[in-house]
């Protein structure tokens, strides 16, 4: 026989155990058997570690020392529980003689807790001061803040909702961000390199410019050169009248004076020979620089080796024009000498 008060007692142990369990279920939980806890707390406390994944240190001795069997003041076996007691007492009491709580599922607790509400409607039991207004007060409070424990989470999912397309967005930016970062490094890279190029072709432009002054400082001297080398033939020519002249005149000088008129003139012959072949190598110098001037960048080497050869050759000219000095020289001597020679010929 249970008396009201064993019945108040299974009730409000009922009514609290499926409250705990029902406002729970949001919230990541592990169910915990105080037999369990009294008989092995070692491996109680290893559950513990595994459930909230965090690195402790267990001293088993000091828990074993913690730990106090004798807390279980009210110890009464399963096979000791009346079988009169209420059909939801017995289901929970399987369950917990079982240990299985952590494996029971939301369906069957909700099963549970009807049979028990249905029950709990009917004996119409009450809380400690339960028709108080302020055990109603409670209660209408405890429903609103249901409600807004309620409304606070579907606030929760639509944030996180959110909060996980914003960082998918976010995301996105990132690989975004970097695939423009990547794009513009490039696009600096092709910049920097345009630069370059530009800078190159203002350096070739300039050697470019150079190169046709220098090339009209060419042309210029061998404008200059070929006027020289004209005014120079024609004062051969003047020359080799005069010596034409004074053989004819002179045939009776002596042998020595011939033989130094005929070298004389073959030294202009070939004189004039060396003037003509430079006159022609001049003249190709002029076809292969504007041919450089067209192939300037594959011809730059053969340029400086031309404008090498140039300076050789002015050189050279340089040397010809002294050559052709000392023989004007030589000539006008002679002719000097032998105009003196023939003036004492002629007072003879």
């Amino acid at each position: 026989m249970f008396t009201f008060k064993c019945i108040v007692v299974q009730l409000l142990w009922t009514k609290y155990f499926f409250h705990a369990e029902l406002y729970s279920r949001n919230y990541d939980r592990l169910f915990v058997s105080f037999d369990s806890l009294v008989a092995s707390p070692t491996d109680f406390a290893k559950k513990c570690k595994l459930f909230v994944n965090e690195d402790i240190v267990l001293n088993d001795l000091e828990i074993d020392i913690f730990i106090d069997k004798t807390m279980k003041h009210e110890n009464i076996a399963y096979s000791n529980i009346s079988n009169d007691i209420p059909l939801y007492v017995k289901n929970i009491l399987n369950i917990m003689k079982a240990d299985s709580l952590n494996k029971v599922t939301n369906h069957k607790f909700d099963s549970i807790r009807r049979d028990f509400l249905s029950f709990y409607e009917m004996v119409q039991v009450t809380d400690v001061v339960f028709n108080t207004q302020l055990s109603k007060d409670l209660h209408a409070v405890l429903s609103s803040k249901e409600q807004e424990i309620a409304e606070l989470n579907f606030q929760v999912t639509a944030y996180t909702e959110q909060a996980q397309v914003f960082l998918k967005t976010n995301e996105e930016l990132k690989i975004r961000i970097a695939e423009l970062t990547t794009h513009t490094e490039s696009l600096q890279a092709q910049n920097n390199e345009l630069v370059e190029q530009k800078e190159q072709q203002e350096q070739q432009e300039q050697k470019l410019e150079s190169q046709q002054q220098l090339q009209q400082q060419l042309q210029e001297q061998q404008a200059a050169l070929q006027a020289a080398n004209a005014e120079k033939t024609q004062e051969m020519t003047v020359l080799m009248d005069d010596l034409i002249q004074v053989k004819e005149n002179k045939e009776h000088q002596q042998t020595q004076d011939k033989e130094r008129i005929v070298a004389l003139t073959t030294h202009a012959e070939s004189l004039q020979a060396q003037n003509n072949e430079l006159v022609e190598q001049k003249e190709q110098q002029g076809h292969e620089l504007e041919n450089q001037k067209k192939l300037y960048q594959q011809q730059q080497q053969q340029q400086a080796e031309l404008q090498a050869e140039n300076e050789e050759r002015l050189k050279e000219n340089q040397t010809l024009n002294e050559e052709v000095k000392c023989l004007a020289a030589d000539l006008i001597g002679l002719k000097d000498n032998k105009g003196l020679k023939l003036n004492r010929i002629f007072r003879k």
